[in-house]
């Protein structure tokens, strides 16, 4: 079974942590999205669904990089396992 040192382990959660960072970047903006809508929507008389479209388009972009990530993290997961069992 191979051996992992301390560097090599603090590269793995240093991507972690960055990849999560990235989500956190994200969900801030979806917030700050919605708090605009939300005045948007006090100060706007003819508001219509449309204004959803940006927040709807950020959401799915989000959605996808941190999917991304997670399958990549997956791909890793499975390729330890298997060195695991050689």
């Amino acid at each position: 079974m191979k051996q992992y040192g301390s560097s090599e382990l603090m590269d793995i959660h240093s991507l972690a942590e960055c990849d999560l960072q990235w989500s956190v970047t994200c969900i801030e903006d979806l917030k700050n999205e919605v708090k605009r809508l939300q005045e948007e929507i006090k100060t706007n008389k003819h508001f219509c669904s449309i204004h959803f479209d940006r927040i709807i388009e950020k959401a799915n972009m989000f959605h996808y990089l941190i999917d991304d990530r997670r399958n990549y993290h997956d791909v890793q997961k499975e390729a330890y396992e298997k060195e695991m069992g050689e």
